[in-house]
C-alpha cells in the first residue's frame, strides 16, 4: 500500500477515534487533550485494522497526519499532547456513502469524492408520530 493511501486511511481511523472519545463532551470549549504516546497503543487495541501493526509505524503515521492536521488548523499539537478544540461531526456522503468525520471549522465536503452533499450519520430515526399513516 502506498504512503498516501496509508495516511488517508490512518487519518480516518484517527478521526474516528477522536470522535468516539469526544462524543459526550459537546458543550466544552476544550474538548480533549490526548497524550501523543498513548494514541498508538489505543489505536492498536481499538481497531482490528491496526491490531498486528508495528507500533513504530503507527507512531510515524500519527506524526505525519497530526502535523498535517495542525497545518490545517484542525488540532493543536506539541511534542507530547494533541489538543482538540472542536467537536467532530459524523456525516455520510450521499454520492459515495463514505463516512466523514469533520471538525466544525472544516468545509462540509466529502473527503473521498469532494461532494458537498452530506447527511447526518447515522440518520436520525423518524418519530413514531411521523411513521403512522393518516
Amino acid at each position: 500500500m502506498n504512503l498516501e493511501v496509508k495516511k488517508k486511511e490512518f487519518e480516518w481511523y484517527l478521526r474516528d477515534y477522536f470522535f468516539k472519545e469526544n462524543k459526550d463532551k459537546c458543550d466544552q470549549d476544550l474538548i480533549k487533550d490526548f497524550k501523543k504516546d498513548e494514541v498508538p497503543p489505543s489505536l492498536i487495541k481499538t481497531y482490528l485494522r491496526y491490531r498486528n501493526s508495528d507500533p513504530n509505524e503507527i507512531r510515524d503515521l500519527l506524526n505525519i497526519v497530526t502535523s498535517n492536521m495542525q497545518k490545517n488548523n484542525i488540532i493543536i499539537e506539541n511534542d507530547e499532547i494533541i489538543s482538540i478544540y472542536s467537536n467532530l461531526d459524523r456525516k455520510q456522503c450521499v454520492q459515495c456513502y463514505y463516512i466523514n468525520y469533520l471538525f466544525k471549522n472544516e468545509p462540509l465536503q466529502c473527503s473521498k469524492c469532494n461532494s458537498k452533499d452530506l447527511r447526518e450519520f447515522p440518520p436520525k430515526k423518524l418519530s413514531k408520530e411521523n411513521n403512522k399513516l393518516s
